[in-house]
Order: structure tokens, then C-alpha cells, then sequence
């Protein structure tokens, strides 16, 4: 006799999420779909506004309000996005920076040195990073990443679960002073003092945010 009962069942791909990551970032690489293009130190960056956004707090509130909202930029019409670095000569790392941070955003992995230990903190603090501010933290003490321990713990689970399939085989069944300016064409320009820390401050339409020094 046939069940009256509705059957439901749940299933879940745990690699789903990492691989979406993965694609966007070959998307960025390949600057496929970005509607951002973010201009620091004569280089240009491209991204997703939503990876941006959902990333870090500071794109989070950045993006889509005043005239972005609706947003209307497309891989066709970018947003452009300028970053200056006021007092800092020519590019002074902050290039490079930038793009550490953009690619943490996309891949959780972040190559940190002491030569550009300073903006990459910046640029974090500017994003609201705070990962990448304690990485950057642990790096100066002395850490040398995690990567290894990760590839160890990782291989230990592997260890752990063949033993745990191995053991059942003999069964038979087992059972994650800066300032903004928008222009009527949607642009926005990022000045940042070099080495000064900010809070941004709520946008009010028509009127040009800023974010002052405490």
C-alpha cells in the first residue's frame, strides 16, 4: 500500500560555493562581467560590484545608494572608481595593495611582505578588511601564514575518514582625511591621506560624503 506521507529529501554539493568563487574570479581575470573598475596608482582593477559589496562592509555601503541605486552599470558601462593616495609619490605600492585585497576578496588567500605590509593595511582598514588587518597583525609577530597548517589539518581529515572506511570494510553493511566624489556620470573618486585612518560616514543625498579623522 502507497505511503500518504510526502517524501522530501535535501541535497547539498560542498564544493558549490567554492566553485562559484572560482569562476568569478576567472570571470575578473578575464574581465568578464565586471561592471567596477577600480583606478589606483595608474593601474586598473576590475570586479564584480556584488563580490565587492559582499566582501567588504565599506563597498557594502559605498555602492548602491544615491544615484547608484538602482544601479545601472554594466560590463558595457563600468563604474569607475578612482583611488587616490594623497602625499604618496608615484605608485608606493598601494597598486599592488589594492589588488592583494580584491584578490583576497575573491580567493581567501592573501601573499603578504614587509615592503608592502603598510598599504596593504591601509587599503584593509579603508575596506574594512579586518581579516586581512589580523593576518597582517600576525604576520608582523612573526607568523608565516596558515596555508601549511590548513594542508595538514586538511590531510589529517583525509586520514581520518579513509581509517574510518577502511575499518567498515569488513562489515557487510555500513551505513567561511578621506573623501568620496560622485559625478552625474556615476564615477567616484577615493582620496586617501597616506597613512591616516578613517570611519566613512553615512552618504545623505546631495551631498558629498566625507570621512573624517578621530
Amino acid at each position: 500500500m502507497a505511503s500518504d506521507v510526502e517524501r522530501n529529501a535535501v541535497f547539498e554539493h560542498e564544493n558549490q560555493i567554492s566553485s562559484i568563487l572560482d569562476n568569478l574570479n576567472e570571470q575578473r581575470i578575464a574581465s568578464r562581467f565586471c561592471d567596477v573598475i577600480l583606478r589606483v596608482c595608474g593601474e586598473q582593477i576590475f570586479a564584480h560590484s556584488n563580490v565587492l559589496a559582499a566582501a567588504s562592509p565599506y563597498f557594502g555601503s559605498f555602492l548602491g545608494q544615491g544615484q547608484d541605486l538602482p544601479r545601472a552599470f554594466s560590463q558595457k558601462t563600468p563604474q569607475i572608481i578612482e583611488i587616490h593616495i594623497d602625499g604618496s609619490e608615484g605608485d608606493s605600492g598601494y597598486g599592488d595593495a589594492v589588488r592583494k585585497v580584491v584578490d583576497f576578496m575573491y580567493t581567501s588567500k592573501i601573499e603578504l611582505a614587509y615592503g608592502i605590509l603598510t598599504q596593504v593595511m591601509e587599503i584593509a582598514k579603508i575596506m574594512q578588511m579586518d581579516m586581512i588587518i589580523e593576518y597582517c597583525d600576525r604576520f608582523q609577530k612573526g607568523e608565516d601564514g596558515n596555508m601549511d597548517k590548513l594542508v595538514t589539518k586538511n590531510k589529517n581529515l583525509v586520514d581520518i575518514t579513509t581509517q574510518t572506511i577502511s575499518s567498515k570494510t569488513n562489515d557487510k553493511l555500513s551505513t567561511p582625511n578621506r573623501t568620496v566624489n560622485e559625478s552625474t556620470t556615476g564615477n567616484k573618486v577615493i582620496h586617501t591621506p597616506k597613512r591616516k585612518r578613517g570611519r566613512p560616514r553615512k552618504q545623505v543625498e546631495n551631498e558629498t560624503p566625507e570621512i573624517h579623522e578621530h
